[in-house]
């Protein structure tokens, strides 16, 4: 089955819609800072698996016909009419599903809640693999900043200097090597689990 994230995101929205009794986790991120394309492409696809098994762990989800229309559909996923309204929250009850007494009910509190909780860890993997973006990008700069240092110690007459600016380059090069060594683990303390995981 091979969908893209905008058909995942429109799944995501109509299961909202049709399973409200249900938790449905935030997608994960369409991209990682993995160092080459096809190791960011393995991440996302694992990543997908994860939060697909999540969601059909639930047996509501599981008999939903969106579910079965987003695996059944031959040429991309589009929601049924019903499911195409966006809900202005994370969880949505239907009117008349509660007395008016039970506003305050533990379940319809948990479930705000959760919801808030999981659009904030959204932004934060976000903000977090903006961080790792930009720590490999110092980490090019910094062995960039390392070859010109060597090529300008091989070019430098004065003996004492020469040696001095080897030193440098050799320490650009080795900061260069722990930055992209962060950047290469940070798929493992990136990933935020979801409320449904804890």
């Amino acid at each position: 089955m091979s969908r893209s994230y905008s058909e995942f995101q429109k799944l995501a929205d109509a299961l909202g819609a049709t399973c409200p009794q249900s938790v449905i986790p935030a997608l994960p991120l369409p991209d990682t800072s993995a160092a080459t394309h096809d190791e960011d492409d393995r991440l996302v696809k694992l990543a997908f698996q994860m939060w697909f098994a999540r969601v059909t762990a639930d047996a509501a989800v599981v008999r939903d016909d969106e579910l079965r229309s987003f695996v059944e559909s031959d040429f991309g996923y589009n929601p049924s009419s019903k499911a195409k309204r966006r809900m202005p929250s994370a969880f949505y009850f239907p009117k008349g599903s509660r007395a008016a007494d039970e506003a305050d009910d533990s379940l319809t509190v948990a479930k705000g809640h959760v919801g808030r909780l999981e659009l904030g860890l959204a932004e934060t993997a976000k903000t977090i693999e903006r961080v790792a973006k930009a720590r490999r990008s110092v980490a090019v700069a910094c062995v960039d900043v390392g070859e010109h240092l060597a090529s300008f110690a091989s070019t430098e007459a004065y003996a004492p200097l020469a040696g001095g600016i080897n030193k440098l380059a050799r320490t650009t090069k080795l900061n260069a090597d722990i930055l992209a060594a962060q950047v290469s683990t940070r798929h493992i303390c990136a990933r935020v689990p979801t409320l449904s995981e804890c």
